[in-house]
């Protein structure tokens, strides 16, 4: 048998020229194969998508609650997993008053809805109550209050000149006194922050620790509050000096003037009471915000020194909350997104292959940005954590993942046209730059 040489020209143009029915066919059919995918992309329309970090957490969040003040914890009214009503006292710091007579002042001045002189006026709490930094307040308010009733039950004012000129002596006695108990505190900062200094030397060369650092930054830090608080002192004692001497100047006057004064003074006597009562109670009890079910914080005890605005307590809320989505969008791309459009969320926690997607609707979007351009947008869940994939996801205080927000459909083609006109608009519009620069 003749071997066939494959490297022929006969052969090689045999196996190099196709079917003449192949080039005739296969044009047709790509020519129909393009016009099919044509048409597709005409027919079919693409869902047009913003995307977006969301979280997912409750309408009413849980509360943490800081400590308003650096100081010694006194006194934790409530158990861990306890729950505890809306205001209601959880914790106090160590203070000059004692905070159940602060509180009976408290309820005492809360009685009284408006600012009437009858209502004020019958205003009568106990007394011996040790109210600490408020003391002088509330005896200025039992002052004014009989001053008002000596004025319009037609006492002989001139009886009074005497009174006020004592106290007056008594206020500039209190003055002269604070004004030595400054000089001795600014001693003791100057001592404490040079002290601070030499150990904060000797920590550098490991002769101190921290430890000892902190217990004189501390020191300092006390310090300078009891310089306020002397401070304070001074200028209400100034303050009810300049009112005595008014009302020397008019204490001899038994007109309707006077009563006006009297009644006017009473008033802001009572509304500066409140305020300093409300000021003490912010300033030294920790109260619940709302009712929820509270988790202490584990360092935080009785007796234990913490810092201004340390984490303290958590209080979860009870009762029904809904469960909402927060997204924050661009505003650049926020313009096609509006309510009832449908969100998919695949979160985090929890792998999109085996859980599926959470299915949301927006409800509501803000008309204006916030302060880094973003715009807000809530999502609400009709299905509740329910996915596509029918797995429920139990609740949690906070969820996160990424949302795709449907804002819309798009043809296909168009949506190919828009994107070679972007594509050529990034390649061409640096090159112009170019050559302009």
């Amino acid at each position: 048998m003749e071997d066939i040489n494959l490297r022929s020209e006969e052969v090689q143009e045999i196996l190099g020229t196709p079917p003449k029915w192949i080039i005739r066919n296969g044009t047709i059919i790509a020519i129909l194969f393009f016009g099919i995918l044509v048409t597709l992309s005409i027919i079919i329309p693409y869902p047009v998508i913003q995307e977006a970090y969301i979280t997912i957490s409750f309408s009413d969040p849980p509360r943490t609650l800081v400590a308003p003040k650096s100081g010694t914890i006194s006194e934790i009214r409530v158990s861990n997993g306890q729950r505890a009503e809306k205001d209601e006292a959880l914790l106090i710091f160590k203070a000059p008053a004692d905070y159940n007579h602060v509180f009976t002042l408290q309820d005492y001045l809360d009685n009284i809805p408006n600012e009437n002189d009858s209502l004020i006026i019958a205003l009568n709490p106990p007394y011996g109550l040790k109210l600490g930094e408020i003391q002088e307040d509330f005896l200025d308010y039992t002052e004014k209050r009989n001053q008002y009733f000596r004025q319009t039950t037609d006492f002989n004012s001139d009886v009074n000149v005497d009174s006020y000129r004592t106290q007056i002596s008594s206020l500039e006695r209190s003055i002269r006194s604070s004004g030595r108990q400054k000089e001795v505190i600014a001693g003791q900062i100057d001592a404490a922050i040079r002290e601070k200094n030499i150990l904060e030397r000797k920590m550098v060369q490991g002769e101190a620790s921290q430890a000892e650092v902190n217990q004189v930054t501390r020191e300092i830090q006390n310090y300078r509050s009891q310089m306020q608080t002397v401070e304070t002192k001074i200028q209400s004692n100034r303050f009810d000096i300049e009112v005595l001497q008014n009302k020397i100047t008019t204490a001899r006057k038994g007109d309707t003037k006077s009563k006006i004064n009297a009644s006017d003074e009473l008033k802001t006597s009572f509304l500066r009471l409140k305020i300093r009562v409300n000021q003490w109670v912010q300033t030294n009890v920790v109260v619940a915000p709302i009712e929820g079910i509270v988790e202490i914080n584990d360092n935080i005890s009785v007796q234990q020194f913490v810092q201004a605005q340390e984490p303290m307590m958590i209080v979860i809320p009870v009762g029904d909350r809904n469960l909402i989505g927060r997204i924050k969008l661009d505003f650049k791309n926020s313009g096609l997104v509006k309510p009832s459009d449908p969100v998919f969320i695949r979160l985090n926690k929890f792998p999109f292959e085996e859980y599926g997607a959470l299915k949301g609707m927006v409800t509501w979007k803000s008309k204006i940005p916030d302060e880094n351009n973003q715009v807000q947008i809530q999502v609400l869940f009709p299905d509740n954590l329910v996915t596509t994939t029918g797995r429920t996801i139990e609740p949690e205080e906070e969820l996160f993942g990424n949302a795709k927000i449907i804002t819309g459909e798009k043809i296909i083609f168009f949506q190919i046209l828009d994107y070679g006109k972007n594509t050529i608009k990034n390649i061409v519009t640096p090159k112009v730059e170019e050559q302009v620069n």
